[in-house]
């Protein structure tokens, strides 16, 4: 399973991806653009800091139905923005 995520900001912008760590496992984590990016992965979270023009791909091993469990959430200056599922799933 792929998940990507595609930011721009010109302030730090902190990102939390949420999914079930039963049924997927992180295998890794490829970035793209010129943004200035940090993140940590856990069982069943990745989170990360990101300002720029850029984006991160996602490679997981797991169920397709699992992709139904996955929650972003984007917070500037401590408060939430967006929170939400992925709305394409392939």
């Amino acid at each position: 399973m792929v998940v990507r995520l595609q930011l721009q900001s010109t302030v730090p912008v902190e990102w939390k991806l949420t999914f079930d760590g039963d049924a997927w496992s992180l295998l890794r984590v490829e970035r793209q653009g010129t943004a200035t990016a940090a993140f940590a992965a856990n069982r069943a979270s990745i989170q990360g800091l990101h300002t720029g023009e850029g984006g991160f791909t996602l490679v997981f091993s797991g169920a397709p139905e699992a992709a139904k469990a996955v929650v972003l959430t984007l917070v500037q200056d401590g408060q939430t923005v967006f929170e939400g599922r992925p709305s394409a799933v392939k």
